[in-house]
């Protein structure tokens, strides 16, 4: 068996294992974000239940960089897929990275 053939093989091999990691990855990233929708939400509820009524913004609830809140004191959710969360009419967060999909 010659030098080319090892390589294609090797390259091939190659592809298929970085494919899977990065699936792998995408699917982690997309974990994470629901876990961050699902503490955006948790959070708006308890505004609702504080204030009676839902924020006006979705910044009421996650701060920003410079404003913190009681819902998040250290920072605001970041989607680890580079989208931007926004609350819906129905007051339900949600990720722009979903739409671009």
């Amino acid at each position: 068996m010659g030098v080319l053939p090892i390589a294609l093989i090797l390259t091939v091999l190659s592809v298929v294992v970085f494919s899977q990691i990065a699936v792998k990855a995408r699917k982690e990233a997309q974990a994470e974000c629901e876990k961050n929708i699902d503490a955006i939400n948790s959070a708006i509820e308890r505004y609702n239940a504080r204030y009676g009524a839902y924020p006006a913004a979705l910044q009421d609830v996650t701060g920003t960089s410079r404003v913190r809140t009681p819902y998040f004191p250290d920072d605001m959710p970041k989607c680890p897929l580079g989208g931007t969360y926004i609350m819906n009419a129905q007051h339900k967060a949600t990720c722009s990275h979903k739409f671009a999909q």
